[in-house]
């Protein structure tokens, strides 16, 4: 359950007068005080904000920035979220908001202290050997300190900021209310969904709030990154962390984006940009759960060990920005990864279709055309130059033009794609990612669809079959009373009586026959599971026997050869 609750109990609940005449007159002073009067919000901007003195010296999208800099932890946080949707906003917006810092003043150590022993329930000298008191980072959302346990452990302990919950319940009450103002006066906003990003930023910042979350991502990725012993995750000490106190272990490397420090030690970055690579791959595709931000800053370079056979290993922080992926949703990607190898612009086209909701608004022809000319410039390049995250990234703000809005999961491992290729490039400028990726994803492409597989569809779809047999039994129940209420008669004034007395006819005989179908799919379904159960040869036979007459029967349903048309 969230720990803010949702977006519209939030506005419910939180009506901040003040808040919201601190954000009209800070966006006014950046520019923006026509845009707040459109949306009446103008009777909170004070008179000596109705203009601005900074339209001439800054461009808009530098100006939307500092705006939400001024405003604090809440907007820096939105401002990251749509540096990532380049396609909702202008590409000059989302490259500015791209510069935003998640930094913060330094809290006083005796609220540190505070939180940290009303969370862990014991002083700090009961629980480590030592507490540093200057913090190692200070963000929006937590400070980060070093430690050393009572074993002589080095860890991290990150503490959430005291009162931050009850400022972003605060905020995002304003943002709601801003998006809905959005689509009132400003229709064409419609199509971008303000009112949807609130939600997606409310249940970001909710899961981010949780440092449980957290833990329970770094456990999930040490044991899915297991296999690859080039890769390190930290441990995470459980027994000191709650939802509010994070304990993990300290890894003592050297930041990837620290060249002149990777050199002097010897550490081969060909070999670390492999690595990097491998590891999202494994997790992305293999896993469907990956590393949503794999910028340098989180990125270490540990030496070698026997278990990696002396290779660097890569060491990986920061695990509350995570990506999902379903199966269904995997096999989307590899196909959009043949679709981009192939120069298939109709299939990349169809794919990105199929993953957004374009309410049947879509010109598919132009749509493709577009995407063609957008794509085009970057095939025919060196495989080396090529990224492929950018690639896709410039495809979904296409698709957003054609009102084709992608998932925000898909924009994440976009844009982690993207990041991760430029942080490969930068360890090695001639890394190549094509001949990796191929290796992921030709196994993958292979068909190896198992009867389990098969059988699992199919109790799957006949969830859907029994709620029609759920409900049809009560509609036929009614149909029939009614139709044995009037004499088994069907009364109609029309005067093509012999026409429409057929088409009943046909029809009954039609629904008949439908139920009679779904009686014996259902009776195949029964049988699959019961064969997969128990292993029974005759059962499976029996049970491909319903499902083959069922469906020659609904085909035979379908083409109208056994009655009449309607």
């Amino acid at each position: 359950m969230s720990l803010l609750g949702t977006p519209r109990q939030v506005t419910r609940t939180f009506k901040n007068i003040g808040r919201i005449k601190q954000i009209s007159t800070v966006f006014a002073k950046y520019g923006f005080q026509e845009l707040m009067v459109q949306m009446d919000f103008g009777r909170f901007i004070p008179e000596k904000q109705k203009t601005s003195e900074l339209e001439a010296k800054f461009t808009a999208p530098e100006r939307f920035r500092m705006a939400l800099e001024e405003l604090g932890p809440t907007f820096i946080k939105l401002g990251q979220l749509l540096s990532s949707r380049s396609d909702l906003l202008p590409a000059a917006f989302a490259k500015e908001l791209s510069k935003l810092q998640d930094s913060a003043s330094p809290l006083p150590f005796a609220l540190i202290q505070q939180t940290v022993e009303a969370e862990l329930g014991s002083p700090l000298e009961t629980l480590f050997l030592t507490f540093q008191r200057e913090p190692l980072a200070s963000a929006s959302i937590g400070q980060v300190h070093e430690a050393v346990l009572k074993d002589g452990t080095n860890v991290v302990v990150k503490v959430q900021r005291p009162g931050i919950e009850a400022m972003i319940k605060t905020d995002v009450s304003v943002l709601s209310g801003l998006a809905a103002a959005l689509e009132k006066y400003f229709p064409e906003t419609r199509v971008l969904a303000p009112q949807v990003c609130v939600e997606e930023f409310f249940q970001l910042m909710s899961l981010e709030l949780n440092f449980t979350i957290e833990a329970n991502n770094i456990l999930k990725s040490r044991e899915n990154l297991r296999s690859i012993p080039e890769v390190y995750v930290p441990d995470i000490f459980l027994h000191l962390s709650s939802h509010k106190v994070l304990v993990i272990e300290r890894l003592q490397g050297v930041k990837l984006d620290n060249a002149p420090a990777l050199d002097a030690r010897g550490l081969d970055r060909k070999s670390l940009a492999e690595t990097a690579a491998r590891a999202f791959l494994k997790s992305a595709l293999e896993d469907g759960f990956f590393h949503g931000d794999l910028h340098m800053g989180n990125l270490f370079a540990l030496p070698g060990n026997s278990i990696s056979g002396d290779k660097p290993r890569l060491g990986l922080i920061d695990f509350g920005i995570m990506g999902y992926l379903s199966p269904r949703a995997r096999e989307s990607l590899l196909r959009i990864f043949v679709a981009l190898s192939e120069e298939d612009f109709e299939s990349l086209c169809l794919e990105y279709a199929e993953l957004g909701a374009s309410h049947g608004r879509t010109d598919l022809d132009s749509f493709q055309r577009a995407l063609q000319t957008a794509v085009a410039p970057y095939l025919g390049l060196p495989l080396a130059s090529m990224n492929v995250g950018r690639i896709l990234i410039d495809a979904t703000a296409v698709a957003a033009r054609h009102h084709i809005r992608i998932p925000r999961e898909w924009m994440l491992i976009f844009k982690a794609l993207y990041t991760l290729e430029g942080t490969c490039h930068t360890l090695d400028p001639s890394f190549n990612p094509m001949p990796l990726l191929e290796s992921y994803v030709t196994p993958l492409l292979q068909p190896a669809y198992s009867w389990k597989d098969f059988s699992k569809d199919m109790l799957l779809g006949s969830r859907d079959v029994q709620q029609v047999a759920h409900t049809l039994p009560r509609q036929l129940h009614w149909f029939f009373k009614r139709f044995a209420a009037n004499g088994y008669a069907l009364e109609t004034r029309d005067a093509s009586l012999a026409a429409k007395l057929q088409q009943s006819e046909a029809n009954f005989l039609r629904l008949s026959f439908a139920i009679l179908s779904v009686g014996m799919t259902l009776g195949g379904l029964l049988a699959l599971h019961l064969a997969i159960v128990h292993a029974s040869g005759l059962l499976r036979v029996l049970a491909f026997g319903l499902f083959g007459v069922s469906v020659y029967g609904v085909y035979q349903l379908v083409r109208g050869r056994r009655f009449p048309p309607p």
